[in-house]
């Protein structure tokens, strides 16, 4: 019963190829390196993010603008119109 387990030179070399012994130092800088990584996406994740904001900004700008703004502008052209009028009257009236 407590025979001792007995595998063939040809598993124990695959078991020692597969096998990845990792000290400290190594599993330190593997972190280090998988945070700089992650760190690397989420930076151009977030410039991504940040260039589709700016885009989406710059087409909402450029949309034709609503009923009411027109109507608003159209008044402020007219509101324009009658100030130069009556600045210039007054200004030669005296």
């Amino acid at each position: 019963a407590n025979d001792p387990v007995r595998i063939t030179r040809a598993e124990w070399n695959r078991i020692v190829a597969s096998a990845k012994i990792v000290t400290d130092d190594i599993r330190r800088s593997e972190e280090k390196a998988k945070r700089e990584r992650d760190f690397e996406a989420q930076k151009a994740a977030k410039a991504k993010r940040d260039k589709m904001a700016a885009l989406e900004a710059k087409r909402i700008a450029n949309l034709p603008k609503s009923f009411l703004q027109q109507r608003q502008a159209a008044e402020k052209t007219v509101v324009r119109g009658k100030a130069e009028f009556l600045r210039h009257h007054l200004r030669h009236a005296g």
